[in-house]
């Protein structure tokens, strides 16, 4: 996730409240999502109505967060707070955020931060502040103005299933010379059009799948995948070889599998094996499936798969498409044995 996607609505706001300046994207920042605003002749009536900017979350287009400026209906005191939007997708985000005010000299007047787990509709407020504290002289004809910036990253996200995923679409929170060597950055294209930005640890994918052994330590985080390859599918291995565990259909198991096979991720293959075979919808498989039990020296998924077969003709003709040079001679065992049974 990047500034881009708020482009639109902070657009928007900027052109119906004039006092609102250009927005600053912050390149330097720890967080992944980092927008401030400058608002000039900031005083206390200034903020007599609300300045509300919405962003949308980790991939997730119905659901938001909601920033919010505002004055407190006691004391003439101002806040910061950011809402989560409701959303048919999420049930709670492990969020870290920080509120802050800048000057032009890169002093902070207000600044708060901390880490929750938020559900839709829960609103985070910042710590009051005065107005009058935090307007600064800018020129004789603009004389005050206050920055606002708001920063967030999200950890992880609660689906309606109660299970707890990894945000793998925003870069990793730290600084980003620090963590841009640190990741594996996969551009993917859904379609001919829309090009999908998926961030990993690059030493996890390392202890994962020797695919990504050959990526130098200090490579930057533009390499990755830029083949033409399913998003979803791409974030579904990901999250599996992190531990994380969810109910899939037969077809999405084949489906990732094969998405597994082309990474190399050895766990992941195993565990889409393990649930294929416990489903109850086995779908036909193929000879890619046959494929990836021969050369990875499945014996159990081969038998599985060796049981769907009718005929010695019908392995014969699978036969013939591999590169029996590269099957185990365990796999080439139980392919004896099946032609012996039939």
């Amino acid at each position: 996730m990047t500034s881009s996607l708020l482009n639109s609505n902070l657009s928007y706001y900027a052109t119906c409240l004039p006092i609102i300046s250009t927005l600053y994207f912050d390149m330097n920042s720890k967080f992944p999502i980092c927008e401030a605003f400058r608002i000039y002749h900031f005083t206390r009536d200034s903020l007599q109505e609300p300045y509300t900017i919405s962003t949308s979350i980790a991939g997730i287009t119905d659901c938001s967060f909601t920033v919010t400026i505002e004055h407190l209906a006691e004391g003439g005191n101002a806040h910061m707070s950011m809402e989560l939007g409701h959303s048919t997708e999420i049930r709670k985000l492990r969020v870290h955020f920080l509120f802050q005010t800048i000057n032009t000299n890169n002093r902070k007047r207000c600044f708060y931060e901390d880490d929750r787990i938020v559900k839709p509709g829960c609103v985070l407020r910042s710590k009051e502040f005065i107005s009058s504290d935090h307007t600064e002289k800018e020129n004789d004809e603009d004389p005050y103005s206050v920055t606002f910036c708001f920063e967030v990253y999200v950890k992880a996200i609660q689906g309606m299933d109660r299970i707890w995923k990894f945000n793998f679409y925003d870069r990793i929170y730290g600084d980003v010379e620090e963590t841009r060597p640190r990741m594996v950055h996969f551009l993917l294209n859904d379609d001919d059009s829309d090009v999908v930005d998926l961030y990993c640890p690059k030493q996890q994918l390392k202890f994962y799948s020797p695919y990504f052994a050959d990526i130098p330590d200090d490579e930057g985080c533009g390499t990755g995948l830029t083949r033409k390859m399913d998003r979803s599918l791409i974030e579904k291995v990901l999250q599996i070889a992190h531990g994380v565990r969810e109910e899939l259909s037969s077809a999405t198991l084949c489906q990732l599998l094969r998405a597994a096979s082309l990474l190399d991720m050895k766990d992941v293959i195993r565990y889409c094996q393990s649930q294929i075979i416990m489903s109850p919808d086995t779908p036909l498989m193929d000879e890619f499936e046959f494929r990836i039990a021969a050369y990875f020296n499945d014996h159990i998924y081969m038998a599985h798969w060796l049981g769907n077969l009718n005929s010695n003709d019908e392995l014969k003709k699978i036969l013939k498409t591999l590169d029996l040079q590269r099957m185990t001679s365990e796999s080439m065992k139980q392919c004896v044995k099946f032609f012996l049974k039939n």
